[in-house]
């Protein structure tokens, strides 16, 4: 069987389409995987903004309640990380 010149040009055309393809295929799955740490920082840094504001309001509501107590300060190390 002879290849003919048509046949030729198309697998020289899908040899140099091949690495082009195939790098962009990795960039789909890096740009993917950066979404998703994208979104687990962003559900981090709203976690630590909500207990915040809770400590904060529970610290607010203690003073108003007339209390001595406060929100143990060494506990922010731990909790924020």
């Amino acid at each position: 069987m002879v290849a003919s010149g048509a046949q030729f040009e198309q697998l020289d055309e899908n040899i140099q389409l091949r690495p082009l393809i195939d790098s962009w295929t990795r960039l789909q799955e890096a740009s993917l995987h950066r979404g998703e740490q994208l979104m687990a920082t962003y559900e981090t840094h709203k976690f630590t903004s909500q207990v915040r504001d809770l400590l904060q309001w529970t610290q607010s509501a203690l003073v108003e309640m007339g209390g001595e107590q406060t929100v143990n300060e060494n506990t922010q190390p731990y909790l924020f990380g």
